[in-house]
């Protein structure tokens, strides 16, 4: 885009869309966001050098700011639907990460899959461990956990840590 006034504000010269994968995370996208940006900078040099760009006015309705993230962004509130927790949970790996309490202690959680499932839930209850890994109630369904972290350990599948922490079916994540 072009320079203006404000922070990017100006007239956009030459734009391209990158598909979100469903299992993409903050890492993989960037890498991708950063092939696409070096390709598309030297269509702009071409494209300026030639005079073959026409810069075209930004739609200011339909701007949206992104703040700075917050360590207090990673904190998991269970009550949220299942693909928002997923999606956040995406978007704060791996910093500043995403965040739960398990026995007074903080717990990580670094992969999960968002399942749908109508009917009463209690936010933050692990209703089934199995080889998949922890499925914790959401607001709407199901938050599995696959891979976790404990505050003073490594990276591990959630029914690992499930097995050497006690936890079970029946106990509650909680915020930090």
């Amino acid at each position: 885009m072009q320079i203006d006034e404000t922070l990017d504000t100006g007239p956009i010269l030459l734009q391209a869309e990158v598909v979100i994968d469903p299992s993409d995370e903050v890492d993989t996208l960037q890498a991708r966001l950063a092939a696409c940006g070096a390709e598309m900078l030297l269509r702009a040099l071409h494209g300026l050098e030639t005079a073959t760009l026409q810069a075209v006015p930004q739609d200011h309705g339909r701007a949206t700011y992104a703040p700075k993230l917050r360590k207090e962004d990673g904190v998991i509130h269970w009550d949220r639907q299942a693909v928002e927790l997923a999606n956040r949970i995406r978007g704060v790996t791996p910093w500043p990460g995403a965040v739960t309490m398990h026995a007074g202690k903080m717990l990580r959680i670094w992969r999960v899959t968002p399942v749908s499932a109508p009917g009463a839930r209690t936010p933050g209850h692990v209703a089934k461990i199995d080889g998949d890994g922890v499925w914790v109630e959401t607001g709407d369904g199901y938050l599995v956990a696959h891979e976790v972290q404990p505050a003073s350990g490594r990276r591990m599948p959630a029914a690992a840590y499930a097995l050497g922490h006690s936890l079970h079916v029946g106990a509650v994540l909680g915020l930090c």
